[in-house]
């Protein structure tokens, strides 16, 4: 009897560590299924002209489209970071004896960095609560713009709310520096483009003026402020002169001398052959010793 449970317990032992060498495919494909079947609320998007069910009507669109599979409810803190579509799993570790095999209960917890991550497109530092493996897919990828835009729906279900956001901002900044508002055209110099928001006449000559009306109503508040002096705020000159049209208010800077070199594109000064005139280096003067 004794023999019979020792070759038992043998079997039982020999069989559980084949059950040790698990794969992380079944984990994984659970973190998907998580994602893919979470209850979002339908919401329609009212459009002007046709009817509309309910009696509410929001005030405003929502200021970035809808995700499609909605926050996480099991794990809320992913909801405000780059967590990879991961979560804080429970599970048991067993440890074997010679005869026995006792069964702990224990988490995996997840290595959560706090990281300042650069992006070229927004041009500024963004900071995040990041997982340490999708910190490595970034690094990857060549940097956390590359990483948010890419077009594969697994990528999509990696980013949860808080990354579907920083997607959105990236991907409406590239679109903007593609062409900006209210922009004529861009002017193209030695691979920069520079947008062209107004073509004006300055002193007999059109000119490209490379910033909006704000900026040239700033100027022109600097400029009067030191050279007239005046003592008036900055929302009472701005409220006497925001309705006047950009050639009026560059003739205001025309009387006060302003240098254009900060407002204009500059225009390259063409030879009698057709080229470019080069600028001739400046001579270094000997230090004579009296």
């Amino acid at each position: 009897m004794i023999g019979l449970i020792g070759k038992n317990q043998t079997s039982f032992l020999g069989g559980f560590k084949s059950l040790l060498n698990f794969s992380t495919s079944l984990t994984l494909n659970k973190s998907w299924r998580l994602i893919e079947c979470r209850k979002t609320k339908k919401v329609t998007i009212p459009v002007a002209g046709k009817p509309r069910k309910s009696k509410y009507v929001p005030n405003k669109p929502p200021a970035v489209p809808i995700y499609k599979y909605g926050p996480s409810h099991i794990f809320k803190q992913s909801n405000r970071g780059l967590y990879g579509g991961k979560f804080i799993r429970s599970g048991f570790s067993y440890i074997e004896n010679d005869h026995s095999v006792t069964k702990n209960r224990r988490k995996w917890k997840l290595n959560v960095l706090k990281k300042k991550l650069w992006s070229e497109t927004l041009g500024k530092l963004i900071e995040v609560k990041v997982v340490a493996s999708v910190l490595r897919t970034i690094e990857k990828e060549g940097g956390i713009d590359n990483y948010l835009i890419k077009e594969k729906s697994a990528r999509i279900k990696e980013l949860g709310p808080f990354g579907w956001q920083l997607r959105y901002q990236v991907l409406r900044r590239m679109e903007f520096m593609k062409k900006p508002n209210n922009c004529l055209e861009l002017h193209e110099n030695k691979g920069n483009k520079t947008p062209i928001y107004f073509k004006v006449p300055i002193k007999g000559v059109e000119q490209k003026i490379k910033v909006g009306k704000r900026k040239v109503l700033a100027n022109l508040y600097h400029a009067e402020k030191i050279k007239l002096k005046s003592g008036f705020s900055r929302t009472e000159f701005t409220r006497q002169n925001r309705d006047l049209s950009i050639e009026e208010l560059i003739k205001k800077l025309e009387k006060l001398k302003f240098d254009f070199k900060k407002i204009v594109v500059e225009t390259p000064t063409v030879t009698k052959n057709g080229g470019e005139a080069k600028s001739k280096p400046k001579k270094k003067q000997a230090n004579l010793r009296v």
